[in-house]
């Protein structure tokens, strides 16, 4: 399975372009200083660590600058989206929180409510002239909302199960009996695997059925499972993206510059946010004026918005969900395995949180829901400013907002927990940067069509008329130029990931509570890593 790229900046014409390369580069470097990065600070996470596979959702584009006239180059993006700062441990940022807290509790309640309006008219499919009258707004005949009451989707509830190897992004699991590959019931076990392996363990059914017929270790399962899921979430996030963050920019934007009022509304972490998961380009101010104005970017921004979030702060927390006295159990045994190496503290840790879940009155940690509601408030916060460009006032839209965030912060959370319940395998989302190489063999792009009619380097056989009277318009020096061009990836929409496992081959009979390998030295011998997403 492949992690998802989006590339924002096609290969231009040279009417764009500007000669100052080395200016372009001194530019880039300067977006923002050390100190206001939006990335946390990792030893780890450096480029060369990125050659262990997996990559990240990401855009791709050139490394020649494309500077319109007009457009000022070389201003960071703090100077663009605005200088503000909150100092954290300030009062100014602890009521800035609590704001935020407040904001979310409110717009949760408020979908509560629509909920509850919604399921009350859906109980009556034929309501009396009487009973309408109770509620303004519905029609008799259809039970279609008025104009007089807003609907909203129904919000959505936690699940109770954890994610199947039949996560997809279809609205349903099932495959229609003609959709039945020909010949099938003639095929053998490894034939039907081959053919259509979520077909073939729809019906095999149960888990150790498939196990069975397969004879391949649980870890097998268990990351075509998690790839799956992962895969589901990713197409959750770009649906969102398209339904509410389409349409025309409603704000006068002359010369392709946005007034700095929408700016002054986001906050400094919505700014070290857009800065960490994407690049304005070689079109210095402009560009990053055309991440907010340019539909298929701005959709591609808010992926990478919300990708950041979850991966930072609900997959990469060990103590997501916990109260004040399980995280003080963590940092315990944190400071008791500080000298042993990471396979230990991971089987440690799993076993701990396994502990302190395993009770039949919750199915989550104690502080499970109150750590959702601080992500959905951050969400809330960093895509208000992107979604006042498209509607007059954001706040009144919010609320049909929260069912669908409300949807992805939990589905994020319930498969990390799934994840970090496997003492055996630690998964790791591999480091991605933007302005980064592309690279297909660990790189997805979710616009590759575009790319591939941009790139300067593909023949024009396999171009659409359309490129090819482009490009026939262009100079011998500049088609010459242009083979130097690279692609480069612009936005990083979800970051891939790799599980790694100590120990050499499993045997089929092999879990993830009971290794088993193929021979005993096995145990010893080193580490396998597995590329899940990339």
């Amino acid at each position: 399975m492949t992690s998802f790229l989006h590339n924002i900046w096609p290969f231009s014409s040279p009417a764009q372009r500007s000669q100052n390369i080395m200016h372009k580069h001194k530019g880039m470097r300067d977006i923002l200083s050390d100190d206001d990065r939006g990335s946390k600070s990792d030893s780890s996470s450096t480029p060369s660590s990125a050659r262990y596979g997996g990559s990240s959702t990401m855009t791709i584009t050139e490394t020649v600058a494309s500077t319109p006239p007009s457009s000022g180059t070389g201003k960071s993006l703090a100077q663009t989206l605005g200088s503000s700062r909150l100092e954290p441990g300030t009062p100014e940022s602890r009521l800035r929180a609590a704001e935020l807290r407040t904001k979310a509790r409110l717009l949760t309640e408020q979908a509560e409510k629509l909920q509850k309006e919604r399921a009350a008219l859906q109980q009556q499919p034929s309501l009396s002239s009487e009973s309408a009258g109770k509620f303004p707004g519905v029609n008799d005949a259809t039970n279609t909302i008025g104009p007089e009451q807003t609907a909203s989707p129904p919000l959505p509830l936690p699940p109770t199960t954890q994610p199947t190897p039949q996560t997809r992004c279809s609205k349903t699991d099932t495959t229609p009996a003609s959709t039945t590959p020909p010949g099938w019931s003639g095929m053998s076990s490894s034939q039907k695997w081959s053919t259509d392996s979520n077909l073939c363990a729809r019906e095999l059914g149960s888990k150790s059925a498939i196990c069975a017929d397969l004879h391949e270790p649980e870890y097998a399962m268990r990351d075509a499972e998690i790839r799956d899921a992962l895969t589901h979430l990713v197409c959750l996030i770009q649906g969102f993206s398209r339904e509410f963050f389409s349409g025309e920019v409603h704000i006068p934007a002359p010369d392709g510059i946005l007034p700095a009022s929408i700016y002054a509304q986001m906050t400094p972490q919505t700014v070290k946010v857009v800065h960490c998961v994407a690049s304005g380009g070689p079109a210095g101010q402009w560009g990053w004026h055309n991440l907010f104005l340019n539909e298929e970017k701005r959709q591609a921004l808010v992926c990478g918005v919300i990708g950041n979030v979850l991966v930072e702060q609900v997959f990469e927390n060990v103590c997501f969900g916990f109260g004040e006295e399980d995280k003080d159990a963590f940092s315990a045994l944190e400071r008791e395995l500080k000298d042993e190496d990471g396979f230990t503290r991971h089987y440690r840790f799993s076993q701990t949180l396994r502990h302190l879940t395993h009770d039949a009155t919750t199915l989550h940690p104690t502080s499970f829901t109150a750590h959702i509601q601080t992500i959905l408030a951050a969400l809330t916060t960093h895509l208000t400013p992107l979604l006042s460009l498209l509607h007059p006032s954001p706040l009144s839209t919010l609320p049909s907002l929260i069912p669908a965030l409300l949807t992805l912060t939990t589905r994020a959370a319930l498969l990390s927990l799934h994840m970090r319940l496997d003492p055996h395998t630690f998964y790791r989302f591999t480091p991605s940067f933007k302005e980064d190489t592309f690279i297909p063999s660990r790189m997805h792009c979710t616009n590759v069509t575009q790319m591939q009619q941009s790139c300067p380097h593909n023949p024009s056989s396999v171009l659409t008329p359309a490129e090819q009277a482009r490009r026939a318009t262009l100079s011998k020096a500049e088609l010459r130029r242009s083979k130097a061009d690279q692609a480069l990836t612009q936005i990083i929409v979800f970051r891939g990931v790799v599980a790694f496992r100590k120990g050499g081959w499993e045997d089929g009979g092999s879990t993830g509570r009971d290794v088993v390998f193929e021979e005993e030295e096995y145990g010893g011998e080193g580490y396998r890593e597995r590329v899940v997403t990339r």
